[in-house]
């Protein structure tokens, strides 16, 4: 037996100590920024979520102060119709050049639809609850000027605090110059032109109106030349988005991340303060790539938050967005695509509001909910400064590993908020004024070892928000954000000023509600019979609604509400009234014919209702049908009959009764109308001609659901194919056979150029086979001739094969992971594969899900053939069929002098896709639009608008 003494025993290595830093605190130096600077992107119209439940709203109160909430988004702006509270068919027809954009906007339509719409008066019912702040995304490159001019009004009307509206989306890459999507504008200064008129009706329909225009962050350099020479600057803010961080691994992500990072005021500095003078900027969207590696990781939400803490003391950053409420803050768990999808194949919408979503924060909303808890609780940051401690590398060299930034919180607290981008822990000292901090401090923060930790359906919580308390030094954990407080004082400051919203007039009485005020305690109400002359106040409580009664019916009453607490009372809120009678008759806008059977309803606002109703009917007059709209300025009149006229008059309501009809409006309900078409495009210009050029636009011609319990006008030509039933979903399905060859074939489809859809989810497979495989069919001669794409189960690939004569060859394939690796996505759900497949010319072109087109070949072998389904040794169940395909027989081309008006049919009967002009004036610039016709009718919009100079 071998005994070791204690005297010739190793000694243990010491355990290395953590890298020690320290925090210095100046409150001499103070840095002042704008209350609720910090708020939130959301995109809720591709998600079950409707933005008034209650869940939603607990999440956002949950989450802390928002300053405001962008609506309705970014991106999906382009596509939206906010009257309607849903995609446009014919605005995301004009997406057609930006694939990933158009294929998630398809089935965003149908999720809106099913949930009952989008409504602008939910987005209002939540800023009411959660306190926050409006920007509103106005869509320049669809609406017209008086659809902004009533989104002012209709928000004026209501009451809604705006920020901001924003005068289109990431316009500079709808320049020639950009080349990704549609040149809907010449140049910057066209654009500048252009957007000038919603400006103006902006402002004079919502006083005090605030616009911003956009800007390319350098990516179309023109294009920003064009915003710093432009002569009247008629704006009041400018925004640019930033995505940046990347790399073919993890290190070089993170290494190209910080560069970013660490250039950001100088960014603004070099390229907007310098050329323009004492911008006031806002940034509505920043982060890491997106799809890159470090999208919606942990240091994806390090890298955003120190963008902001390095952002609030720049004087020319107004506010600042970044990141989702929607899929952020609230990423539901559950998916429930698939009912909504369901539910809108039978006609019939959801309740979402009651659907249980599970949510959870995604990484980054984690990460910046520590560092919001900060600067949304004040408005004064102080100079701080971080010595010592880790680098890190960065392009072109290091970079310290911790950031801080300090905070003076209205609420009587002190916050130190830090960002480690290392993979060490530090012990970090906080001194305040040259003195360490002494005071019991609480330590709120993020962390994860792996900077790459994602948070998932499977692992909601593989990052946490973590609360302790903490002594001085101060332990902030490697890869983290930390958000380290203590108190200043025990009692707050006095609130701010609330926001008085919603004032309903009922019989005798008003209702109010208002939003809350940080650090309120109370709320008091002051009214009276004259403008700023309040002669009653009544105590509310620490309530967001009062109810005054004992007013007389038909007399004005002007109300303002205060916020208080142990420090005082607020200055008064903004002034609002109520005249205790019925509303008067809102203005009819127009109605249209939308899509097949149905028809779009649109009207103005009108100052003190509560709601709109719809009534209509075929004949003048004669109202048969009434439909609540809510609070909302338009609806989609569905399941009309094709080729009937209708009539439409709107009535507006509150708690004292209904107005009088609007002006009566009318339209026909139409068959399959067609899309405008898209991508026009000046080929040739001199002083006194244009030719242009157009692509046809794909419109839905044909679906098939299944839900009747029989497959029309489908051919079974290999294996038995039946219609079964989902008892669980209540929906029916198209399915093929669990062994051999399933083929089927639509024999009424079209045969030439034509993009087919399904939704394909496999239930099981047959043993001991060599392949499996499912998918769509295009361009079907015979069981021995035709184009597939395909999932090959064991191959985990994805093909275009072409069978010719029996034989099999593949045109182009890739694994699942090559498609991933392509779009920059994390996964696909192949439970569940929408798929497509174009045939258009020579190209074959498939898409996948959201994910846009994956697949591209030419081949002229089938030039014609029809559209079907495809199975092999596994049984699928296909939910859906649809066929789009350009159904326009004819074009007119339009011409005005003006920029949104008075165009005047130029050219109609134009049967190809191009057109010259050659009546124009040297010296007079012109505006072109281009419209399709079919025997159903005219689409309903136009293509992109061209100028010539």
């Amino acid at each position: 037996m071998l005994v070791l003494s204690l005297s010739c025993a190793l000694p243990f290595p010491a355990l290395a100590a953590n890298p020690s830093a320290t925090i210095d605190i100046d409150t001499g130096s103070v840095i002042n920024y704008n209350p609720d600077f910090r708020g939130l992107n959301n995109e809720p119209e591709r998600t079950p979520i409707k933005m008034n439940a209650a869940d939603f709203i607990d999440s956002a109160i949950d989450y802390g102060r928002i300053g405001f909430m962008r609506w309705p988004g970014g991106t999906p702006t382009n596509s939206f119709a906010w009257k309607l509270g849903a995609t446009d068919a014919e605005f995301n027809g004009q997406t057609q050049k930006e694939p990933r954009r158009y294929y998630n906007q398809l089935y965003s339509r149908r999720y809106q639809m099913a949930k009952g719409g989008e409504r602008i008066s939910d987005y209002v019912e939540f800023l009411q609850k959660t306190g926050a702040k409006a920007v509103i995304m106005v869509n320049v490159l669809q609406y017209n000027p008086e659809q902004a001019r009533d989104l002012a009004k209709y928000l004026n009307d209501n009451h809604v605090p705006v920020l901001y509206f924003e005068l289109g989306n990431e316009i500079s890459f709808y320049v020639p110059e950009s080349g990704n999507q549609q040149a809907a504008f010449k140049t910057g200064t066209d654009y500048l032109d252009r957007a000038k008129t919603f400006n103006d009706v902006i402002k004079s329909a919502y006083p005090g109106a605030k616009t911003v225009i956009s800007m390319s962050n350098t990516q179309a350099q023109s294009f920003d030349e064009d915003v710093y020479q432009y002569p009247d600057k008629y704006w009041d803010a400018i925004t640019t988005h930033r995505f940046r961080g990347n790399g073919s691994t993890p290190a070089a992500a993170m290494t190209d991340a910080n560069g970013y990072l660490d250039d950001w005021n100088s960014l603004i500095a070099d390229n907007y303060t310098s050329h323009l003078t004492n911008p006031k900027i806002f940034i509505g969207e920043h982060g890491v790539t997106l799809g890159g590696l470090l999208d919606n990781t942990q240091y994806g939400g390090i890298y955003v938050s120190e963008s902001v803490l390095r952002l609030v003391t720049n004087p020319n950053i107004a506010y600042l967005a970044g990141y989702r409420m929607t899929n952020g803050v609230f990423t539901p768990s559950v998916d429930y695509s698939m009912p909504l999808e369901d539910a809108y194949q039978d006609g019939a919408t959801i309740d979402t509001a009651g659907l249980d979503m599970a949510p959870y924060y995604s990484t980054p909303a984690a990460s910046l909910k520590v560092i919001d808890g900060a600067i949304n609780q004040g408005t004064t940051a102080w100079g701080t400064t971080v010595t010592g401690g880790d680098t890190v590398t960065k392009t072109g060299g290091t970079m310290p590993a911790l950031f801080a930034q300090a905070f003076k919180g209205d609420n009587g607290k002190n916050y130190a908020v830090i960002t480690n981008k290392s993979a060490n822990a530090h012990d970090v000292v906080i001194r305040l004024d040259g003195s360490n901090v002494t005071a019991a401090m609480t330590k709120t923060y993020t962390t994860s070892a792996d900077p790459l930790t994602t948070n998932s359906p499977d692992i909601p919580d593989a990052v946490a928000v973590q609360t302790e308390p903490t002594a001085n030094p101060v332990l902030v954990p490697p890869y983290s954000v930390v958000r380290v407080e203590w108190t200043r004082s025990s009692q707050p400051a006095v609130p701010r000023p609330t926001h008085l919203m919603n004032t309903e007039a009922g019989n005798q009485t008003v209702t109010l509600k208002w939003q809350p005020s940080l650090n309120a305690a109370g709320y008091k109400v002051k009214y009276g019979t004259a403008s700023g002359n309040y002669t009653h106040t009544i105590d509310a409580g620490n309530a967001l609604t009062a109810s005054i009664a004992g007013l007389a019916n038909n007399a004005t009453y002007y109300f303002a509400v205060t916020a208080y607490n142990a420090a005082g009372e607020s200055a008064l809120s903004n002034e609002t009234n109520a005249t205790l009678a019925s509303p008067a008759a809102p203005m009819s806008r127009r109605a249209y014919a939308e899509t097949a059977g149905n028809i779009a309803v649109e009207w103005q606002s009108v100052a003190g209702a509560t709601g709109y109703k719809v009534k209509y009917g075929t004949a003048s007059g004669s109202y048969t049908s009434t439909v609540d709209a809510g609070n909302n300025v338009g609806r989609l009149i569905t399941g009309l009959t094709p080729g009937t006229a209708y009539y439409f008059a709107v009535t507006a309501y509150n708690g004292r009764g209904e107005s009088a009809a609007s002006s009566e409006m009318t339209a026909t309900a139409a068959g399959i109308l067609p899309l405008a078409p898209y991508d026009a495009r000046i080929t040739g210009e001199s002083s006194t001609s244009i030719s242009m050029s157009w692509t046809p636009a794909r419109a839905e011609t044909y679906h098939e659901y299944f839900e009747d319990g029989e497959a029309n006008q489908w051919t079974q030509n290999k294996g038995t194919w039946s219609v079964v039933t989902d008892n669980g979903r209540d929906a029916n399905l198209y399915q093929s056979p669990q062994e051999g060859t399933g083929l089927t074939i639509f024999s009424s489809s079209a045969t030439g150029n034509y993009e087919g859809e399904a939704m394909a989810e496999q239930v099981a497979a047959a043993s001991g086979k060599a392949a499996y495989a499912y998918g769509v069919v295009a361009r079907y001669v015979d069981d021995n001739n035709y184009y597939k794409f395909v999932y090959n189960i064991n191959e985990d690939r994805f093909k275009i094969v072409k069978v010719q004569n029996g034989a099999e060859t593949v045109l182009a394939g890739k694994t699942r992971a090559q498609v991933l690796a392509d779009v920059k996505a994390k996964s696909v759900d192949l439970s569940k594969l929408l798929m497509y497949i174009r045939v258009e010319g020579n190209t074959i072109e498939c898409s996948l899900n959201q994910l846009g087109p994956i697949l591209k070949v030419t081949d002229n072998t089938f030039p014609s053939g029809k559209f079907g389904l495809y199975s092999l040794n596994v049984k699928t169940n296909y939910n859906w069929t649809r066929i789009y395909r350009n159904n326009a027989v004819s074009y007119t081309v339009y011409r005005s002098t003006r920029t949104h008006t008075d165009f005047t049919v130029l050219q109609s009967g134009i049967t190809g896709t191009s057109y010259t002009d050659n009546s124009a004036a040297a010296g007079t610039t012109y505006y072109y639009r281009v419209t399709s016709q079919n025997a159903n009718g005219s689409s309903y919009h136009h293509s992109n608008t061209l100028r010539k100079n």
